[in-house]
């Protein structure tokens, strides 16, 4: 990922050194900045506090709209 975002460097020019397709790098590399990545196989990348946790801010965030939806219709 450190390569990845290291300015002037292209996916294309990384997948080559790799030795994998550019698109196989770009799945990676969205995985890894969505937090689905899994470092090692059966061991997920986010504790299960760390994901409830963003769900709950989510769904926080989608009552709190909801709130100042209706608030505003009265």
């Amino acid at each position: 990922m450190k390569l990845a975002t290291q300015p002037g460097v292209t996916t294309s020019a990384i997948a080559r050194e790799l030795g994998v397709e550019r698109s196989v790098l770009s799945a990676w590399i969205r995985k890894v900045e969505e937090g689905r990545y899994e470092s090692s196989p059966g061991k997920p990348l986010k504790s299960d506090s760390q994901a409830e946790n963003e769900r709950l801010r989510r769904e926080l965030a989608r009552v709190k709209m909801e709130r100042d939806i209706l608030l505003i219709s009265q």
